[in-house]
C-alpha cells in the first residue's frame, strides 16, 4: 500500500471520526480498502481504489438514501476536494465564458434537461473546493450534494431547460416533422440557456460538451443574436470546469425528474436505456396502461416497441 493511499484513508477517517462517525471494521481489497461506519442504529461501507499508474482515487458508496450516507458522500467530496483531481488542460484561456451540458439524452425515462453556467477564471478554485469534476466520475448522491453548493454560492450563474418527457415528445415530434433530428432539438435547448447567460454576462467564450457536428449550436445562437463569443465545442467537454459544472447542474436535475415521476406512477424507473427499462415498462403498462409511458418515456426510442410488442 503506497503512502499516498495510506495518507488519503487517514484523512477519510479522520474526517469521519469528526462527524461522529464510528469506525466499525477496515477490510483489504484488491487495489483498495473497504470501510465500514455505524451512526447510531445505520451501518455503511465504503470502498476506495487507489490507482497509482493513473494517480487516480475513486470511491464506492451505496446509493441508498439514509443520512449516513449522506455524510459519507460529504466526506467523499472532501477528500477529493483536497486531492485536486480536476485538470483544465489549457483548453482555452478566456477570463469569463459559459459552458453547456446536458442530461437524460440516453436516458429512455425521465426528463431532458439542458443546463449552462457562467464562470469566471477567479471561479475555478471555489468550484474546484465545491467538488466540481466531470458528472460521470461521480455517484448520484454526491452530484446532488454538490449541484445543491454550486446553486447556493452561485444562484444567478446558471439556466436551465427541463423537457418533460411530454414535452420532449411533443418537441421531438414537431422536430422531425420540420426534416430535423434529436441533434437540432439539443442545438436548440443549448442555444436558449447559452443565450440567456451570454445576454445577462457577456462572456469571452461559449463552450459546448460536443454532441454534433460543427454549425449546428452557432446557427441556433445566431438565431438568439449571440455573434460575439468565441465558441469551441469538444469531446469530453467536462474537462472544462464550467461544463463539468453545467453537466452537474443538469443530471442533478434528471435525478430529481426521475425521482418524482417514480413517485407519481409506484413504480422505481430505472436509469439509461437497457433491457431493466423495457421489463420495468411491460409492468407498467401491464398494470396502468399503454398511454401512462406518453407522460414519463421519450417514446422515439426503440424500447417503446419493445415494450408494447
Amino acid at each position: 500500500m503506497s503512502q499516498e493511499f495510506t495518507d488519503i484513508l487517514s484523512r477519510f477517517k479522520s474526517l469521519a471520526l469528526k462527524k461522529r462517525l464510528h469506525l466499525v471494521s477496515q477490510k483489504k481489497l484488491a487495489y483498495g480498502c473497504q470501510l465500514e461506519f455505524s451512526l447510531e442504529n445505520e451501518n455503511s461501507k465504503v470502498n476506495i481504489y487507489y490507482s497509482a499508474k493513473k494517480n487516480k482515487v475513486s470511491f464506492v458508496v451505496t446509493n441508498k438514501e439514509s443520512r449516513i450516507n449522506r455524510i459519507i458522500n460529504e466526506i467523499v467530496i472532501q477528500v477529493e476536494r483536497s486531492k485536486a483531481i480536476l485538470e483544465l488542460d489549457n483548453l482555452h484561456n478566456w477570463d469569463s465564458w459559459v459552458g453547456s451540458d446536458e442530461s437524460g439524452k440516453g436516458d429512455y425515462y425521465g426528463p431532458l434537461v439542458v443546463a449552462g453556467f457562467y464562470c469566471q477564471s477567479q471561479d475555478i478554485v471555489s468550484l474546484k473546493r465545491l467538488g466540481v469534476k466531470d458528472s460521470k466520475q461521480l455517484q448520484d448522491n454526491q452530484i446532488n450534494i454538490i449541484a445543491k453548493k454550486i446553486m447556493e454560492r452561485f444562484p444567478n450563474r446558471y439556466q436551465l431547460i427541463t423537457l418533460t418527457p411530454k414535452k420532449y415528445n411533443e418537441l421531438y415530434h414537431n422536430f422531425t416533422q420540420s426534416k430535423k433530428n434529436l441533434n437540432h432539438l439539443l442545438a436548440w435547448c443549448h442555444s436558449k440557456v447559452i443565450a440567456n447567460l451570454a445576454r445577462k454576462f457577456n462572456p469571452q467564450g461559449i463552450f459546448v460538451d460536443r454532441f454534433t457536428k460543427q454549425g449546428l449550436v452557432e446557427y441556433y445562437l445566431h438565431s438568439e443574436k449571440i455573434d460575439n463569443c468565441d465558441i469551441l465545442q469538444a469531446h469530453q467537454g467536462e474537462r472544462d470546469i464550467a461544463v463539468a459544472t453545467a453537466s452537474i447542474l443538469a443530471r442533478a436535475k434528471f435525478n430529481a425528474g426521475i425521482e418524482y415521476y417514480s413517485r407519481e406512477i409506484g413504480f422505481t424507473l430505472p436509469k439509461g436505456g437497457g433491457n431493466t427499462t423495457i421489463v420495468t415498462g411491460k409492468k407498467i403498462v401491464t398494470s396502468l396502461g399503454a398511454d401512462t409511458l406518453q407522460h414519463i418515456a421519450k417514446l422515439h426510442f426503440k424500447n417503446s416497441q419493445k415494450i408494447l410488442d
